[in-house]
């Protein structure tokens, strides 16, 4: 995703930064659209990513002070009521970013698709 949202900026920086002589009105507007939606689908991903690094981090650290105790510590039989209480939350916040981004990219391109479709230009239909 983060190839693909790299080329898409580079490919609307193409049509904004005047390299193609002319441009279309609509390629104007669907290249800052995405632009825009670019950006924030990689934000969401490194969000997303890095709220589920910091946190199985701390889980770890966490995790492993029960486990260095006694092996029949009555902590370590709540190992897994504490990774569901606390864990889950974060799990579904994170994957929630990151597939959310899919989300925000492919909902530009259909609207990027639906208005170079419907305007006038130079490639439209009689």
């Amino acid at each position: 995703m983060v190839l693909i949202n790299g080329a898409a900026i580079i490919a609307a920086l193409a049509v904004l930064s005047g390299q193609i002589s002319q441009p279309w009105h609509a390629a104007v507007l669907v290249a800052k659209i995405t632009v825009f939606t670019s950006v924030v689908s990689l934000l969401m991903m490194g969000a997303g990513h890095s709220l589920l690094s910091l946190r199985m981090g701390d889980l770890l650290g966490t995790v492993r002070g029960i486990l260095v105790g006694n092996a029949k510590h009555p902590k370590l039989y709540a190992v897994s009521r504490y990774l569901r209480r606390f864990m889950d939350p974060y799990i579904r916040l994170a994957n929630a970013l990151i597939y959310g981004s899919i989300v925000v990219f492919s909902l530009s391109a259909l609207i990027s698709a639906c208005i170079l479709m419907f305007s006038s230009g130079p490639s439209s239909m009689p």
